[in-house]
C-alpha cells in the first residue's frame, strides 16, 4: 500500500512538472511567434519606407495664364426667357503666340460663345454639371478654332440667371 501511494505521489508530481513545463513552453511559443510577427511586420514598414524615399515629387505646373472676353448679356431661348449674364476667361499655358492669336481672334470666339448660349434653355444652365459641361462645350469650339495652341480652362467670373 505504502508502494501504492508513492507511486500515485511520483505520478502525480510528474504530471504535475509535465502540466508546468506545457504551459511554460506555450508561453514561450507565443512569445518567439509574437518576435517573429513583430519582426516581419518591421521589415515591411522599412521597406515601404524605403519606397516612399523613392517617389520624386514634382514640382506643380505653373499657373495658367488667363484671357479675358467681354461680359455677355442675353436672353435664354426658354418659352419665358431668362436673363443670362456670364463673364469668362480662358486659361492657357503662357505663350506669346497664342496669346496674340487669341487677341486678334477675340471677336470671333465672342461670337461663337455667344451663339452657343443662344441655344441654351434655364434646364440647360442651371446646375453645377451644366455649367461644367457649358465650359467643355466653350473649350471645345474655341481650340478647333485656334492654331497656335489650346485652352486648358474655362473660368466663369460671373454667371447669372434670373
Amino acid at each position: 500500500m505504502k508502494n501504492n501511494k508513492t507511486l500515485f505521489l511520483i505520478v502525480n508530481i510528474f504530471v504535475i512538472i509535465i502540466l508546468t513545463n506545457c504551459n511554460y513552453l506555450q508561453d514561450m511559443m507565443q512569445k518567439i511567434a509574437f518576435k517573429i510577427g513583430y519582426e516581419k511586420a518591421e521589415n515591411i514598414l522599412k521597406e515601404r519606407y524605403e519606397q516612399e524615399m523613392d517617389i520624386t515629387v514634382a514640382p506643380p505646373p505653373p499657373p495658367l495664364a488667363h484671357f479675358d472676353l467681354s461680359p455677355i448679356s442675353m436672353k435664354t431661348k426658354d418659352q419665358d426667357p431668362y436673363n443670362l449674364k456670364v463673364s469668362l476667361s480662358l486659361g492657357y499655358e503662357a505663350d506669346d503666340e497664342l496669346a496674340a492669336e487669341l487677341m486678334s481672334q477675340k471677336p470671333k470666339i465672342e461670337k461663337v460663345i455667344k451663339n452657343l448660349l443662344a441655344n441654351k434653355s434655364y434646364e440647360d444652365l442651371n446646375s453645377l454639371e451644366d455649367t461644367m459641361n457649358l465650359s467643355e462645350e466653350i473649350k471645345s469650339h474655341v481650340n478647333k478654332m485656334l492654331t497656335k495652341g489650346k485652352i486648358k480652362e474655362v473660368y466663369f467670373g460671373e454667371f447669372v440667371i434670373n
